[in-house]
């Protein structure tokens, strides 16, 4: 196995963990946290396969700019899924550094729209 498919791998095992460690955190009522975890896993998925595809990391952590990239190697409903989600994977770009940096609250019912559109994302990477 060669290197770079070694480290997408890894990538893509990350992101899947990511994914089951946001559902626990929801569980559990730590709603920031798999907030954060569900921008993570989108954002890690999607560079997974940017990088399968094109042999380059994105060096950003825009979702929708990375989803963008994806409609370039062929997901052609990524432009559909950004302008009908716009504002969802505004509230996620949002996430990852309101989670890190300032004190906002979020609440159950956030962290189950953050997770259920990282499960989308994941699956539109998916058909990359």
């Amino acid at each position: 196995m060669n290197l770079r498919r070694k480290e997408i791998e890894v990538l893509e095992d990350r992101a899947r963990r990511m994914l089951a460690a946001a559902e626990e955190h929801l569980s559990k009522g730590d709603y920031d946290l798999s907030c954060f975890m569900a921008e993570q896993v989108s954002q890690l998925y999607v560079k997974a396969k940017i990088l399968e595809k094109t042999g380059e990391m994105p060096r950003t952590h825009l979702i929708r700019q990375l989803l963008g990239l994806l409609k370039t190697l062929g997901a052609e409903d990524a432009e559909k899924f950004v302008k009908n989600n716009r504002e969802l994977l505004l509230k996620m770009e949002d996430a990852y550094l309101q989670t890190r940096y300032l004190p906002k609250l979020y609440e159950k019912e956030d962290a189950e729209i953050l997770l259920a559109l990282a499960k989308e994302v994941f699956k539109l990477a998916e058909r990359v």
